[in-house]
């Protein structure tokens, strides 16, 4: 039921950052930068959601640190790689997404929310 949740969070999240990114694309930002301000839109959501809702863990400075430091280095790094490149946008917002589904489930189980017994 967590990574049904997760998922759920995600499409949410997912759709935060896209059009965060789709309307500062548009008023001409670089892709890092647009990129990565879309995903602080989608991260503040989505740790707030999966602290609340599907992890049933105390949200915590220390915790939402840890997450967004990671995770944004993986997009800033996805941004700027799509600039160097002149990837298409489209492009872009899909590598991030995926990475971002993959790699933030991984690091909020077992590092973010990880259940110390």
């Amino acid at each position: 039921m967590i990574f049904v949740k997760y998922v759920f969070i995600g499409l949410l999240n997912t759709v935060i950052h896209w059009i965060v990114f789709y309307w500062l694309y548009i008023l001409n930002v670089k892709q890092y930068l647009g990129n990565f301000i879309g995903f602080c839109c989608a991260v503040i959501f989505s740790y707030i959601m999966n602290a609340k809702y599907n992890f049933q863990s105390k949200q915590s400075l220390k915790k939402f640190s840890l997450f967004f430091c990671l995770m944004s280095t993986l997009n800033l790094g996805m941004g700027g790689l799509a600039d160097y490149l002149n990837l298409l946008p489209f492009f872009t917002l899909v590598v991030s997404s995926g990475l971002s589904f993959f790699v933030g489930y991984i690091v909020s189980k077992y590092f973010v929310f990880k259940v110390i017994k």
